[in-house]
């Protein structure tokens, strides 16, 4: 049985044993033992620790952003940093440790799964919108958009696996979500001139 949103409000990060026929979700004292038992791959988040304000979740956007009044690079950079050292973290870790997974699982099943959590992390990402002065074309939005999009088109993992390949409809999401990813990090060279992702 896999468990859907069961993310940790708590203080503690929940890490994912995630193998062929499951999913299990534990705190980092366990982890190491469950996968010693069953193996699968190991992946940590998504995490969502409780704070002071909570912010309200972001809008989804089907185009980009205007563009911002512009700002000093040096104050563009600050607030990215803020931003990315935030909460935020944990959801990004989550999304690029699991997207990984998803490119070199070695079944559909798996493969499916660890898209369905990239797209969990991607959900709770939404809630942090990155500063508008570092993505004024909006390319945040919509690769998290992209991943939550490519994991509804990919349905199941039961059904994907009885399928015996991911649908081309999640494949091409995919590559739009790497395009999108692309556009965000060529976007963020020119705004705070580094790259932060991958």
């Amino acid at each position: 049985m896999v468990l859907r949103n069961s993310v940790s409000t708590g203080t503690e990060k929940i890490w994912s044993d995630v193998g062929p026929n499951w999913w299990v979700q534990t705190t980092r004292a366990y982890v190491k033992r469950v996968h010693k038992i069953l193996g699968g791959r190991v992946v940590g988040g998504p995490w969502h620790p409780p704070s002071a304000s909570q912010p309200a979740p972001a809008p989804a956007t089907s185009a980009p952003a205007a563009q911002p009044p512009s700002v000093s690079s040096g104050a563009c950079r600050k607030r990215f940093t803020r931003w990315i050292k935030g909460d935020v973290r944990y959801e990004i870790y989550s999304i690029e440790d699991s997207l990984t997974s998803f490119n070199q699982a070695s079944s559909v099943y798996t493969a499916v799964t660890f898209l369905d959590v990239a797209a969990m992390g991607a959900r709770l990402a939404g809630h942090w919108p990155i500063p508008a002065y570092a993505d004024p074309g909006g390319y945040w939005q919509l690769y998290l958009g992209d991943i939550r999009q490519a994991a509804r088109d990919a349905g199941t993992p039961p059904a994907a696996a009885a399928a015996g390949s991911v649908p081309e409809t999640a494949s091409a999401d995919a590559q739009q979500m790497q395009s999108d990813l692309s556009s965000l990090i060529s976007e963020l060279k020119q705004t705070i001139h580094k790259n932060p992702f991958g």
